[in-house]
C-alpha cells in the first residue's frame, strides 16, 4: 500500500506523517527510511529501494519504507526509475507493504500525477485561510484543554497567519500556565507576536495621512478574504503598542531601545519598528484614535455596521498629519 503525504503546510503534513509512522511501526515491520533533501547522505542507488520494497527479510513480513522529499533529487531518470518500480507488482494493494513517501511543498511531475491518480491514501496539506486557522486553532484548545477568547484567537491568526507551526507552539505555551481561560492581554503577556507586514504598511501609510495608499493596502486584504474583523483586531492591538511605546518616549527617560521595549512587554524589533511611527503621532491624538478603533469595533461585533464599510470609513478617522 502506499500513502502520499504533501503540501505547504509542513507542520501539519509533519504531524501527520509521524502519526502514521508511529501507527504502522505497532507490527514491528522492516522499516526503510531515506530524506532526499538531507544532503549529508549520497544518493542511494534505485536498486536499494527495489531490494527494501520486493526482497525478504528474515524476521517479519511487514514492511515500512518511507521516502522523504524526492523532489530534492534533480535527477529526472531517477524519479522514472522510482516511479517504474511503484507500477509493477502489487504495491499499491500489498498489506504487508507500507510504503509512505512524503513532500513538504506542492508537487508536479510524472510521479506525483500518478501518486495522486493511483494512491487509496493522498492527503494535501495546503496553507490554511484565516478562517480555517480559527477552526483549527479552537481544535487545538480543545486537545490543550484550555479556551481562547475570540479576540485572542483574531489576534494568534494576526501575528502569525498560515503559520501552524507557531500557532502550535503558543497554544502549547499557553496550555501551561496556571489558568485556562486566556484573552489578550494574557496571549500579549506570554508569547511574542511578530509585527504584521501589511498592517504596518496601513498603519504607516496613515501616520503620514497617504490615505489613498491607505486604501489600496486595505482593498489588497479584502481581496485576499481576510476577515475584516481580523483586520481590526491587529489594527486595535498594534495602535494599543504604539501608546505604549509614545509613552515610553514621553517618559525622556535616556534607556537603551531594547531595555525599554522588555519593560514594554515588546520585542525589540517590534518596537524598533513603531518608534517611527509613534513620532508621527501626538499623544491626544493616539487616545482619539484609540477610541474611534473601541467604538468600531463594538459597532462591527454588534452587527451595527457593516464590517468592510467600517474599514473605510475608520481610515478616514486614522487618517494623521505627519508630526502631529
Amino acid at each position: 500500500m502506499i500513502y502520499f503525504i504533501y503540501g505547504k503546510d509542513n507542520f501539519r503534513s509533519e504531524q501527520q506523517l509521524k502519526t502514521v509512522i508511529e501507527f504502522y511501526k505497532k507490527s514491528n515491520p522492516y522499516h526503510y527510511s531515506f530524506d532526499f533533501s538531507d544532503k549529508f547522505y549520497s544518493l542511494p542507488a534505485i536498486s536499494e529501494f527495489k531490494n527494501a520494497i520486493n526482497g525478504r527479510t528474515l524476521f517479519t513480513n511487514q514492511k515500512l519504507i518511507v521516502l522523504k522529499n524526492l523532489r530534492a533529487c534533480d535527477d529526472p531518470s531517477y524519479q522514472r526509475e522510482f516511479l517504474e518500480i511503484l507500477q509493477s507488482g502489487n504495491i499499491a494493494t500489498d498489506k504487508s507493504i507500507m510504503v509512505i513517501i512524503y513532500e513538504s511543498d506542492e508537487v508536479k511531475g510524472e510521479l506525483y500525477k500518478w501518486l495522486k491518480d493511483n494512491t487509496k491514501w493522498v492527503k494535501e496539506f495546503y496553507l490554511l485561510d484565516p478562517n480555517e486557522i480559527k477552526i483549527w486553532i479552537k481544535q487545538l484548545e480543545r486537545e490543550f484543554k484550555i479556551q481562547l477568547t475570540e479576540g485572542a484567537r483574531l489576534l494568534l491568526v494576526s501575528a502569525f497567519g498560515s503559520d501552524t507551526r507557531n500557532i502550535f507552539n503558543a497554544v502549547e505555551k499557553l496550555s501551561l500556565l496556571d489558568q485556562k481561560y486566556i484573552d489578550e492581554k494574557t496571549l500579549e503577556e506570554n508569547v511574542f507576536l511578530p509585527l504584521n507586514v501589511n498592517i504596518f504598511h496601513l498603519l504607516d501609510s496613515l501616520s503620514k495621512a497617504h490615505i489613498s495608499q491607505g486604501y489600496n493596502l486595505l482593498e489588497k486584504e479584502l481581496i485576499n478574504n481576510v476577515d475584516p474583523l481580523y483586520i481590526l483586531t491587529m489594527i486595535v492591538y498594534q495602535f494599543r503598542n504604539l501608546i505604549k511605546v509614545k509613552a515610553s518616549l514621553m517618559l525622556k527617560n535616556n534607556q537603551d531601545n531594547k531595555v525599554t521595549a522588555r519593560s514594554l512587554g515588546l520585542h525589540p524589533f517590534v518596537f524598533q519598528k513603531l518608534l517611527p511611527l509613534a513620532n508621527n503621532y501626538s499623544w491626544d491624538s493616539l487616545k482619539k484614535i484609540y477610541q474611534y478603533l473601541l467604538l468600531y469595533d463594538k459597532n462591527i461585533k454588534s452587527g451595527v455596521l457593516d464590517a468592510s464599510v467600517s474599514l473605510e470609513l475608520l481610515l478616514l478617522d486614522l487618517k494623521n498629519p505627519a508630526g502631529n
